[in-house]
């Protein structure tokens, strides 16, 4: 079934938006609630706690040393027994010193101290395993608090959009009252719903206020006032995101196995864009990354900064863009390098792998056993090649200046890195830019005016094609025609127009629809056919006919041409190159420098013998004749071994056409296009 639609869109005009509010992303939200977190750093002091007693205890093996002087001096008068009177006798005078030194050593002590220390050890492990969890858990609870954020403000849209439909329903309806068409009870109803929808906007704005604070709470925010979070595409992108965020989530546990506990999600789709993506994401921060001119895609904006002026306030993409240089530095066009990635808590055995590395040592072996990155550690630690605009933040001060052979240590977020430059091209002169954008976003005015239009344009469309195309014209919009088979669930070049498709299976034929939203514009439908016919008629084939009629006639009229009996005798007579190609085989469907040719293919690979010129072929994008100068054979194969093929390739295709004949032959009826 086919369903055919005219559409008018009505584009919405912009308004520059007074708002400038910086929003914040997931990643700084994390980061902001690792660095603040109060219980994290209780966590961090336990570490360096028991950091302590273990050091402790392993002193305690020493040998303890003590000494001491003491020094004692007597002077002063003594009483004469034999007169009484105090009298100054020098012999009364008197020093003494004490000199004292004792040492003393654990032969053994029942193993209390060998115990002890392993305690310590499994007490500090313990805490830097609480620290990590710590980290895991806020990483996790910010997370869901930041998506709950996100949920609030999809739902505060819908509410207003569904509140302003209502709004125009309510001025169309008190039109119809006043002209008489409709009864007052019928406009009652409607204020009474805009009421409700009105009700719906100040609980959705409450919730979204609300999970804003408790975002904040999560975050430690001292000053909330203006706090506000960056909005995620939705649609096709929703996959990705989610993707990345368990990616994400996982890789800020840190540990060995980070990669498989991000909740199986990587296993859906590519994995070497993946890693791509991922390698990238360790060291690339579009924002901090230093650039050439040649590398900024806008022609004035980098004659402007490399002059070292500001560029801007310019236009671009519904956004006012100001951009300046903040640092000018010279640095290698493309970097080469190798990498070992460490937990952040493994500082001594970073330190240690960096002095090796340096004298000399392994990096390949040194990466297969020590990094934690399993994408790149059994390949040596090879990350690839990269231009120096695809670093950023501590990366670009590290090998701003690295040479190749030069080993650098990096200390960024969970990990610690150490890099080794095994290419460093010529220097080149880079720039950090800093961007200023301002979105430019509807007004509620202009959005009012906008409905306003929509409404008038779909009172006018009603009743016929005819008075659909006037009252476009009368609006100076362009209606398109489309086409919507039988599970469709969008419209072709159209985005958001999930609910266009499901009105247009519900709707009758010559229904004109309630003005619905896409992608920034207002759009009213008419149904005009609607075809239910298991088979096209003629009429609607015959430009496909026509097609291939002409294509019929055009071999006929080439192949009449075609004289000689060699191959090139043939090309020269129709004035084209002869051109060889090679490895057809029989189960392909590609021609190197042809294209798909299916013809063409199965007349070649059933030639039997070579240097023979083949009639012509009618191919699908031409006339070929073709000379086979090689055959090469493989096994023949038998008859019972094409009946073996034969059956597995139809048990294989069994379970897919089970449903739709299953379906035919109890005569469903395919609804789910009016709901899902």
């Amino acid at each position: 079934m086919i369903r055919n639609l005219i559409l008018s869109t009505a584009t919405l005009l912009l308004t520059v938006s007074a708002t400038a509010q910086e929003k914040w992303s997931l990643r700084r939200c994390i980061d902001y609630a690792l660095d603040h977190n109060i219980a994290i750093r209780q966590q961090a002091l336990s570490v360096e706690s028991a950091e302590i007693d273990l050091n402790s205890a392993r002193n305690s093996r020493l040998p303890g040393l003590s000494a001491s002087v003491t020094e004692n001096f007597n002077f002063g008068r003594s009483q004469n027994m034999g007169t009484g009177a105090y009298e100054t006798n020098l012999s009364s005078v008197s020093t003494s010193t004490n000199v004292g030194m004792s040492a003393s050593a654990t032969l053994f002590s029942g193993m209390r101290i060998a115990n002890q220390i392993d305690a310590n050890e499994l007490n500090l492990q313990a805490a830097v395993a609480g620290l990590a969890r710590a980290r895991e858990n806020l990483g996790l609870t910010v997370a869901s608090y930041y998506l709950d954020v996100l949920f609030q403000k999809e739902i505060l849209t819908v509410a207003e959009e569904q509140a302003k439909l209502t709004e125009s329903q309510v001025e169309k309806t008190r039109i119809l009252v006043q002209e008489g068409k409709v009864p007052e009870s019928q406009l009652f109803d409607i204020q009474a719903q805009l009421a409700q929808n009105q009700v719906a906007v100040t609980n959705a704005r409450n919730s979204r206020a609300l999970s804003l604070l408790n975002l904040a709470q999560a975050l430690n925010l001292t000053d909330d006032a203006d706090f506000d979070v960056r909005e995620v595409t939705t649609g096709p992108i929703t996959v990705p995101f989610i993707m990345a965020l368990g990616v994400g989530l996982a890789a800020m546990r840190g540990g060995k196995d980070a990669s498989s506990d991000s909740f199986g999600l990587v296993a859906l789709c590519s994995v070497g864009p993946i890693l791509a993506v991922m390698l990238m994401g360790i060291f690339y921060n579009p924002q901090d990354a230093a650039y050439t001119a040649v590398q900024i895609p806008d022609a004035d904006e980098a004659k402007a900064l490399a002059a070292g002026q500001t560029y801007g306030p310019v236009l671009k993409n519904n956004q006012w863009t100001m951009s300046r240089v903040l640092e000018q530095k010279m640095a290698p066009d493309s970097i080469g390098i190798r990498q070992i990635v460490l937990s952040y808590t493994q500082t001594a055995l970073a330190d240690s792998l960096l002095t090796a590395l340096k004298a000399g040592g392994d990096f390949a072996a040194a990466a297969a056993q020590y990094s934690q990155n399993d994408a790149t550690a059994g390949a040596g630690g090879e990350v690839g090649v990269y231009p120096f605009s695809a670093f950023s933040g501590d990366f670009i001060a590290a090998l701003g200046d690295a040479k190749t052979g030069d080993i650098v240590k990096i200390a960024s977020g969970n990990a610690i890195q150490l890099l080794q430059v095994y290419r460093a091209d010529k220097p080149s002169q880079h720039m950090q830019i800093a961007t200023i954008t301002y979105p430019v976003e509807a007004s509620t005015a202009t959005r009012n005016t906008i409905n306003t239009q929509a409404a008038k344009f779909q009172s006018a469309a009603r009743g016929s094609v005819e008075a659909f195309n006037d009252a476009a014209a009368q609006a100076s919009v362009t209606p398109r025609v489309a086409g919507i088979a039988q599970g469709d669930r969008t419209i072709r070049g159209m985005e958001d127009s999930r609910e266009i498709v499901r009105w247009v299976n519900g709707a009758k034929k010559g229904a004109l629809s309630e003005i619905f939203q896409s992608d920034g514009n207002y759009v009213v439908a008419l149904l005009t056919d609607i075809d239910d016919n298991d088979y096209a008629s003629v009429e609607k084939v015959a430009p496909q006919i026509k097609t291939q009629l002409i294509r019929d006639k055009k071999y006929d009229a080439i192949a009449s041409k075609i004289q000689g009996t060699s191959l090139e005798e043939k090309a020269a007579s129709l004035g084209v190159p002869v051109t060889g190609f090679a490895n057809v085989n029989y189960g392909g469907f590609y021609i190197d420098s042809v294209g798909v040719e299916p013809r063409l293919i199965g007349a070649i690979t059933t030639t039997p013998e070579k240097g023979v010129v083949s009639a012509p072929v009618k191919g699908l994008s031409g006339v070929y004749v073709f000379r086979v100068d090689d055959i090469q054979t493989t096994d023949k194969q038998t008859a019972e071994g094409e009946k073996a093929r034969a059956q597995a390739t139809t048990e294989s295709m069994v379970q897919q056409y089970a449903a739709p004949a299953i379906q035919q032959m109890a005569h469903i009826e395919d609804l789910r296009g009016q709901y899902f």
